[in-house]
This record gives structure tokens, C-alpha cells and sequence, in this order.
């Protein structure tokens, strides 16, 4: 199969872009609120969900790692389907469909992102019921990845994006940039992760341009040598030193009995966890693979007021057959709300094979 990657000079404007993109990601940073297309940052899968994210430096066979990380395509991935559903949360799901494959010179992937919310009550400014509408976004995207030497590897992901909210529309595109190294015995894996460099090409109303949800990621992981277990560690929304939510329109805190104004406390240790979250995948053989995260930020944002309970907590099982594997997740998002992940991976051409066989 021939294309862009054999050409020499579209090889080199594919490095360049993606050097760029490392480059200049540490100049923009948004903060929460200001950005639009916020579905791309859900995880497109099972596993990436049971490890709370975390799994953006694993390199194995699973191609939803490559449709977050294009970094890690690669040949293992050749002719996988992947199939992945979310129920996330009450009416709201999303379901992610991709297809990899190995090319001459490096790996690709295709996928389709679908963002379902359910339907809503059209009201006028008289609250007079007028009928019903719904929301959804798109994102399209095609991936390749370039192993630069035997341990290093680069890949990007380009997205068309597209949202629809009742009458309102908005048309976008988005460049994820990823580079990957992993030892020789591949115990040691470590990635970084730009994600969602682009533009809204259309906005939803005339002259109301909003930017992207800018995200920067960097992890490493750990497979202990005489233990089946994979330790990963993640440093998240490196894009933005300050995760601490502060009311700026808050009091300031007296001293109850000097009335005197007390001194801010520091936010260094608070901002430096929230950028923390970790995986663990205990390999209970090839075929089982039971798996957890644990990310603080999501933790601290969405745990109740009373008591955190298992907010920002995750987990999830795989099943690795020869011919499919199936991976279940559940991440906890607050007391009342679960999401639930399911993924199936398969060889489409193997069961066309099998049922040529019995002709």
C-alpha cells in the first residue's frame, strides 16, 4: 500500500510539523471555561479508561492507544477493528470505530468519534414548550506514526471536527503530536503527548472563535521483570501549572479572634498532585489482563462535598483471545455517577477466512 509516507519530501514535512507542534504547545495554554470541542478529552476506550488515562505509553496491539497517542501505532495493530462504546453520564454517550494498518515505512489508523447527549426541551422566551432538539459532535481523524530508530517513534493524528447543537454548528480541525521510547526489553516505556493543536474553522456564532482544549501529557510506565505488573505514572495538563480552583470573588479568611486577614496559604504541593495520575496492570496471564487507575485531579474536582468517596478512581478487566479481545471499564465520576466503557477488537479478514474455509 503506497502514499504519503514513502515520499521523502512528505516525510520530512511530516517531522517538521510534528517538531513544530512539540515547539509551540508550551505557548498556549486555556483554562477551563474558555475552550470549545471539550469532547476530545474522553478516552476513546476500555483500557484507556480503566487506567484513568494513564495508558498513553503502553505499546502493545491495542490500536485505541493510537488513536489517542499516534505514537504508539504500530505493525502489531495491522488489520484490527476496534469497536468502543461509553455510556458516560445519564443521557450523554460517545462511541469511537477505527481501523490500523501497517504501510510501507510506518503504521496508520482511521477513526470515527460519535458524541451522543440524548434529547433536549426546545422552549421559547416565554418557557412555552416549542419541541425538542439535540446535540452531537464528530471528530474524524487519520493517524501515522514513523519509527525513527528501533527505540524512538513519532506519529500524529489529524481531526476534521464537527459539532451540531440544535440550529448552531461549528466546523474544526486538530493535530495530536506524540513521540515514544521504550528500552531494548521494552520493561521501560515513556511518552509525550501534545494534543489538540488546531482551529475552529466555522464557530457557532459569527465572530465568536473559541480555542481548542490545548492538553500536554507525559508518562512513563514500569513491567516489574519477575512480576506480572505494569506501573505507569502520568503528568497531566503540563500545558498549565495552576489546577487549584480559587473564587476570586470569595472573602478574604480573617482570624476569628484578631480579626486580622490571614496569609494565602501555599498552592505549590495542591497543584503539583493535580497534575498526578497512575495506572497498574496486573497481567494475570496473556489472556486476562485486570487493570486501575487512580487520577487526583478529577478526584479533587468531583468528589462530594462531605466525603470524596472513590471519585477519580477506575478499573476495569481484558480478555486477549487469538481472534478478538474484549475489555469492560467503570470510572467513577462522583456518588451518583458512573461510566461505563465497553471495547471489542477483532481481525475482520480472519473470520472472512474462516468462513472461505468451509465453503
Amino acid at each position: 500500500m503506497q502514499g504519503f509516507p514513502t515520499l521523502p519530501f512528505m516525510r520530512k514535512v511530516f517531522l517538521l510539523q510534528l517538531l513544530c507542534a512539540l515547539l509551540c504547545a508550551g505557548t498556549h495554554a486555556q483554562p477551563g471555561g474558555q475552550t470549545s470541542y471539550s469532547y476530545l478529552q474522553v478516552m476513546p476506550s476500555a483500557r484507556l479508561g480503566a487506567l484513568g488515562g494513564t495508558g498513553i505509553t503502553i505499546k502493545d496491539q491495542d490500536p485505541t492507544t493510537g488513536f489517542y497517542n499516534p505514537a504508539l501505532l504500530n505493525p502489531l495493530m495491522h488489520g484490527i477493528l476496534s469497536l468502543n462504546y461509553v455510556n458516560y453520564l445519564s443521557d450523554a454517550s460517545y462511541g469511537v470505530s477505527g481501523y490500523a494498518f501497517a504501510t510501507h515505512g510506518g503504521t496508520g489508523a482511521v477513526s470515527l468519534q460519535y458524541n451522543n447527549y440524548g434529547k433536549f426541551v426546545l422552549t421559547d422566551n416565554t418557557s412555552s414548550v416549542k419541541g425538542s432538539f439535540s446535540a452531537a459532535d464528530y471528530k474524524l481523524q487519520a493517524g501515522y506514526s514513523k519509527v525513527i530508530n528501533p527505540q524512538f517513534t513519532l506519529g500524529a493524528n489529524y481531526s476534521l471536527l464537527y459539532s451540531a447543537y440544535e440550529s448552531y454548528s461549528s466546523l474544526g480541525m486538530a493535530l495530536d503530536a506524540g513521540a515514544h521510547f521504550h528500552s531494548i526489553d521494552n520493561s521501560f516505556q515513556s511518552s509525550l503527548l501534545v494534543k489538540n493543536l488546531g482551529t475552529q474553522l466555522t464557530s457557532f456564532v459569527p465572530g465568536g472563535r473559541e480555542k481548542l482544549p490545548l492538553l500536554i501529557q507525559g508518562a512513563a510506565s514500569y513491567k516489574l521483570a519477575h512480576v506480572p505488573l505494569r506501573f505507569t505514572c502520568m503528568l497531566n495538563n503540563l500545558q498549565r501549572w495552576n489546577l487549584v480552583y480559587r473564587d476570586s470573588l470569595a472573602a478574604p479568611q480573617k482570624d476569628p479572634l484578631t480579626g486580622q486577614i490571614q496569609a494565602e496559604k501555599s498552592l505549590f504541593a495542591p497543584n503539583l498532585v493535580r497534575h498526578l495520575a497512575f495506572g497498574v496492570e496486573f497481567l494475570v496471564s496473556q489472556a486476562v489482563h485486570l487493570r486501575l487507575g487512580y487520577n487526583i485531579q478529577r478526584q479533587q474536582e468531583l468528589m462530594g462535598s462531605s466525603r470524596p468517596g472513590l471519585a477519580g478512581f477506575s478499573g476495569g478487566v481484558g480478555i486477549n483471545l487469538s481472534r478478538f479481545y474484549f475489555s469492560y471499564a467503570i470510572g467513577k465520576y462522583h456518588f451518583y455517577g458512573n461510566s461505563h466503557f465497553l471495547s471489542l477488537g477483532f481481525y475482520p479478514s480472519s473470520f472472512g477466512k474462516k468462513a472461505s474455509d468451509k465453503k
